[in-house]
């Protein structure tokens, strides 16, 4: 997953499926390696950006994609 860069984000929030379960997982980077996923499968993800201070959170709306993975 390649992430374009949102000024004053802190994080980035993928979440990614391949069935029925939504799995969560964060990063700094504007890149992300999607691992064990299905060959010849359909694959949703969702990416927003983060802005954190203490303990209050700030979300961007997010951006929603769907692919068959090869």
């Amino acid at each position: 997953v390649t992430i374009g860069k949102v000024t004053g984000a802190t994080k980035y929030e993928i979440k990614y499926k391949q069935g029925k379960k939504w799995i969560t997982k964060y990063t700094t980077k504007t890149t992300y390696k999607i691992k064990k996923l299905k060959s010849k499968k359909k694959v949703t993800v969702q990416v927003r950006a983060m802005v954190t201070s203490g303990s209050n959170k700030a979300y961007s709306d997010s951006a929603k994609k769907s692919v068959k993975v090869k």
